[in-house]
């Protein structure tokens, strides 16, 4: 089995709940493909179903990991027809009705490790649940950058902040054991420290980060956050 490595996968910079905003903060938004099966089309996921496993996050990331993975889901559930997404809890119970609990943690366990899918859990579970594709975004650490620049409206030298945090993510195919597509997404801001910002909403960071992501998931039609 030729496993997809994640190779600087989904890489997706937003805000921080407690990041300064305003109108000196700078906001960009970017998204890439990085991987795409001729397979998997944009009528692969209306027609084969898809379910979105629990987002992965590390210490001190539950503040977002929780509203993204609530975001991924109410945007996946207005695309998709009834029946053809399953979120994250539905996926757990399904997995847990078939006793098929330990292999799952096993195979995301072992994938972690060496990046190589198990097919025979795969295929158990999309029969399990009547799903082909799986939805896996893991949510990296936060870091924080600091930087010397010029201001915008003087001759002055200024010390710029920005805090973001990595979130990668890839569709597995259950019947190929697979991945079949592999996409990044970014939402970075900066700003200059010495001044005084209200503090950024977090629901709309992760609305943006969320749009950023999904924009080039194929069938699914999100407009990208300005």
């Amino acid at each position: 089995m030729q496993a997809k490595r994640f190779h600087s996968c989904m890489v997706l910079l937003l805000l921080s709940a407690g990041f300064w905003t305003g109108c000196a903060a700078k906001i960009v938004d970017d998204s890439q493909l990085q991987y795409l099966d001729p397979e998997f089309t944009v009528s692969s996921l209306f027609d084969h179903g898809l379910g979105l496993l629990p987002v992965v996050a590390g210490q001190g990331q539950e503040g977002l990991r929780r509203p993204l993975a609530a975001k991924l889901e109410a945007h996946l559930t207005a695309q998709l027809p009834e029946g053809r997404f399953y979120g994250a809890i539905q996926m757990l119970d399904l997995i847990n009705e078939a006793n098929l609990t330990e292999a799952y943690a096993q195979m995301i366990g072992d994938y972690e490790q060496a990046a190589i899918l198990n097919k025979r859990t795969l295929r158990e579970i999309g029969k399990a649940t009547g799903i082909r594709y799986l939805l896996h975004v893991k949510l990296l650490d936060q870091s924080r950058t600091e930087r010397l620049a010029k201001a915008l409206l003087s001759d002055d030298i200024v010390s710029l902040e920005g805090k973001n945090v990595t979130i990668f993510g890839q569709v597995w195919d259950c019947g190929l054991g697979d991945v079949v597509w592999e996409g990044t997404g970014e939402v970075a801001a900066e700003a200059e420290v010495e001044f005084q910002y209200v503090k950024h909403d977090i629901d709309q960071l992760v609305s943006m980060a969320t749009q950023s992501f999904l924009s080039n998931l194929p069938g699914i039609e999100i407009s990208r956050a300005n």
